[in-house]
């Protein structure tokens, strides 16, 4: 990477790809996720000589302790069930870590369709957290509609890194929409009010 492209290369949306090649968020999340854990991120890289990627991340005092930021109180899970679906792997491996770190379990696939399978095989979630733009020919939108009907009980939550996704069209599902890359404190919000809406009860089962 030249300098400029350097400089931004961590900017939310800022992508070097032609249009479709990417969303120009992979960075971005990983970047936030290693500030939020109060680490640093560096890159080094010349054009023709490759790049070099550091992150640096506090050393915790006990395997699996969690420390959170002090300054930003985030809800936790206690353990529940989420169905992430997101089709960029740059995108969906940075998320799931953070859902794992906030006390969720995470099973994650690519595509609406995949969801779908899942569900209806008998699978049980808490809530389903989707991309809204996506390949294999059903949208995080189309997913809402299905889900609203084959299981109407189960909550879900969209994200989007897109702006000109119609927001009539989104008003009308009733569903929490997040744009990404989303702050954690943001993320762990939207789940547990979609979660509190739920009671108590166990995780939805389709079987």
């Amino acid at each position: 990477m030249n300098e400029t492209v350097r400089r931004h290369a961590t900017d939310p949306f800022f992508t070097t790809k032609d249009d479709g090649g990417g969303s120009g968020l992979g960075l971005s999340i990983v970047a936030s996720f290693v500030h939020r854990a109060s680490g640093d991120m560096s890159i080094y890289s010349e054009p023709g000589q490759g790049t070099t990627v550091r992150l640096r991340l506090p050393r915790v005092t006990a395997e699996g302790q969690h420390q959170p930021n002090s300054n930003e109180a985030v809800p936790h899970g206690a353990g529940q069930r989420i169905l992430l679906v997101e089709d960029q792997v740059d995108l969906r491996e940075p998320l799931a870590a953070i859902l794992h770190q906030i006390g969720y379990t995470v099973e994650d696939v690519e595509t609406g369709a995949e969801a779908i399978d899942l569900l209806e095989g008998g699978a049980a979630f808490d809530l389903v957290l989707s991309d809204i733009v996506m390949p294999g020919g059903i949208s995080g939108v189309e997913l809402v509609r299905a889900l609203c009907t084959r299981f109407p009980d189960l909550p879900v939550i969209l994200m989007t890194g897109h702006a000109n996704i119609s927001t009539e069209e989104l008003r009308q599902l009733d569903v929490p929409v997040l744009q990404k890359p989303a702050p954690v404190s943001e993320l762990a919000q939207a789940i547990a009010d979609a979660l509190g809406k739920e009671g108590d009860a166990d995780a939805v089962s389709t079987s």
